[in-house]
């Protein structure tokens, strides 16, 4: 069997669900002789630093469990399945030389399997495939005037890069997308309603090489209208949500960390579409209490609802 991905599916959506392990983890957030600040899950030295703070968090680390396609053999005949254990619409692109035109493309529900082939086969052999997947329905369209900003009411924070970033932002799917610099635990809030389709809580680190691209914690969430909201580099252990979870408006999702392909503790957000097979990032406004809806701009300062403190 063999299994592969779009780049940008593995590194931006990452379509991972959890199984937990509970713990208690911290994080030390420290500043050095040069004043600059730094985050890890080790002490650093004494005589290299000149502040030092702990972060405890209960660590729920998890294990990948992604789309598949499995098969097995009974009473003499083959069966091939496309299974999804995602809370959103997967499309398969399934290649295999026992499919009559060589490839199949389908969408399989959510929390659900599809069969893709069935025949009498009594050679018990393994047969011959490849796949890809992609997260969401083709039927996508974006339908939503504003979003509410999901940071706490209480304090302002600014958007460090906005659509079409000269840093990350310049090619889908994160054409569309916002960083908002905030420091490691701030409480996050969903921006709008919906189900959690899934979730990547495993891995503490973060930095601007190529290997921390796939590493980023996340939160997906379906909106009705197909599209999905990804909250990315969220803390580890941080999550308040699970797959499955219908979400409000302003609801607590995580606290924000600095996990995956990150110069710095930040929530990247975007809202995508999968146009076929391919991720599609959409533009979206703001809105906060008291102002129009308003597109975001670099350096400006956002706040959530009034009640969002980002103290839980």
């Amino acid at each position: 069997m063999k299994g592969f991905l779009p780049t940008t599916a593995i590194a931006v959506l990452g379509l991972l669900l959890i199984h937990s392990s509970p713990g208690f983890s911290e994080v030390y957030r420290y500043q050095d002789t040069h004043g600059k600040w730094h985050y890890s899950d080790k002490k650093p030295s004494k005589n290299k630093t000149k502040k030092v703070d702990t972060l405890e968090f209960k660590d729920n680390r998890t294990l990948a469990l992604k789309p598949e396609i499995s098969y097995h053999h009974k009473n003499g005949k083959l069966f091939i399945y496309a299974i999804n254990p995602l809370f959103a619409p997967v499309e398969f692109d399934v290649r295999s030389p026992l499919f009559e035109s060589g490839k199949l493309t389908l969408e399989v529900a959510p929390n659900s399997k599809k069969n893709l082939y069935s025949a009498i086969e009594n050679s018990g052999i393994r047969p011959d495939y490849n796949f890809r997947y992609a997260l969401g329905s083709t039927d996508a369209q974006h339908r939503h005037d504003y979003y509410l900003p999901p940071v706490p009411g209480n304090q302002s924070f600014r958007v460090s890069q906005s659509f079409n970033g000269p840093f990350s932002h310049q090619r889908e799917p994160n054409v569309y997308s916002v960083d908002i610099a905030m420091p490691v635990g701030t409480t996050l809030y969903a921006a709008r309603g919906g189900i959690v389709s899934s979730t990547k809580d495993d891995y503490h680190m973060g930095g601007a090489k190529d290997y921390f691209l796939d590493k980023a914690n996340f939160v997906n969430i379906l909106h009705d209208d197909g599209t999905i909201a990804t909250y990315a580099h969220i803390l580890l252990g941080s999550l308040k949500v699970k797959p499955g979870d219908k979400i409000a408006t302003g609801q607590p999702i995580a606290r924000s960390g600095s996990s995956g392909y990150s110069t710095g503790p930040h929530l990247h957000f975007v809202i995508r579409r999968n146009t076929g097979m391919k991720y599609k990032s959409v533009p979206f406004k703001f809105r906060q209490a008291g102002m129009a809806a308003f597109t975001p701009k670099r350096h400006m300062e956002v706040s959530g609802q009034p009640h969002a403190t980002g103290i839980e």
